[in-house]
């Protein structure tokens, strides 16, 4: 199956915010609790999401569904994860 530049687009835009979540923790300029940080994982989950299904690539779009689902978990109460 051919991906469109688009869906391409958002697998590597995934990753990239993934990737800038975990530097910024690892730099300390903000907390895992911190609101961004939920943020940017969410969005660069579901980017993987999006291409991984493209690409019928089934386990790393399970696992980003709950790497989604535990982003939403931390932006609905961030001091219970």
């Amino acid at each position: 199956m051919t991906t469109p530049l688009i869906i391409e687009f958002f697998g590597w835009l995934g990753s990239l915010l993934l990737l800038l979540a975990y530097g910024l923790v690892s730099a300390s300029k903000i907390t895992p609790t911190q609101k961004l940080y939920h943020l940017l994982n969410l969005l660069g989950g579901c980017g993987i999401v999006i291409v991984s299904l493209d690409k019928e690539a089934y386990p790393p779009a399970a696992l980003n569904v709950v790497w989604c689902l535990v982003a939403i978990a931390g932006l609905w109460n961030p001091r219970k994860i």
